[in-house]
């Protein structure tokens, strides 16, 4: 980033980010900010701007389809789980409440922390999870081998799984003394990829394919690029 003036404020503009995945850009200071060294400039890292776009793509998709089918939806994106019901007005109530806290002790404890990457409330599809996935926009870029690129899907598949386990479990709690047993849909977006490179991926990994079957509850392993 680099700092500049605008309409008399001085603010942080982001720049092009050349490099490999992962990588911080060092910008060079300018005068101006080598002026006020006191405002620290957090690293642009690559991955958050990757994971924005795929993001906004998939805000995007949504509100297209929705747009077109005249249908309405309540969404919202990386919300925590300990901001359920944590404003101090809900404190008196919210101790009558299943609550992230007491996540039932037969879960793993590290599962009361985590977020929501895109949750939807739909009346016709209920609840809809999702775990959204930059992988493939910058594979030319990086150079990497289609083995490389096989490995890294197939890792982000295998935590998106674990993610959404975890997620599940956390909103079938919170709902359990409202709507016990409602069904949640999971989903895993990759907006960079086509069905074919996701199947070409898992191809051969038996154990992922049975997990994602059992996550995305489909039982074709054929049609896992497209289940939900």
């Amino acid at each position: 980033m680099t700092r500049q003036s605008a309409a008399g404020q001085e603010v942080l503009v982001l720049q092009s980010a050349p490099g490999q995945a992962g990588q911080s850009n060092q910008v060079p200071k300018s005068s101006s900010s080598a002026a006020h060294p006191s405002i620290p400039q957090p690293p642009l890292q690559d991955s958050d701007v990757r994971d924005d776009a795929a993001m906004q793509r998939i805000f995007v998709c949504l509100q297209k389809m929705f747009e077109e089918n005249r249908d309405v939806m309540v969404g919202m994106t990386q919300l925590q789980f300990q901001q359920y019901l944590s404003e101090p007005c809900y404190a008196a109530a919210a101790t009558h409440l299943p609550r992230p806290s007491n996540l039932p002790p037969s879960l793993p404890h590290n599962w009361k922390q985590g977020d929501f990457n895109v949750l939807v409330i739909h009346r016709q599809y209920g609840l809809v999870i999702c775990e959204v996935k930059s992988v493939g926009d910058n594979v030319q870029s990086v150079n990497m081998s289609q083995q490389d690129v096989d490995n890294n899907i197939r890792q982000k598949l295998s935590n998106a799984v674990s993610q959404l386990d975890k997620a599940e479990a956390m909103l079938s709690h919170l709902v359990s003394d409202i709507a016990p047993g409602l069904r949640i849909t999971k989903v895993i977006a990759f907006p960079n990829l086509t069905g074919r490179q996701l199947q070409q991926a898992i191809s051969g990994d038996s154990l992922l394919i049975q997990d994602l079957c059992r996550c995305l509850g489909t039982t074709d392993p054929s049609s896992i690029p497209g289940a939900h």
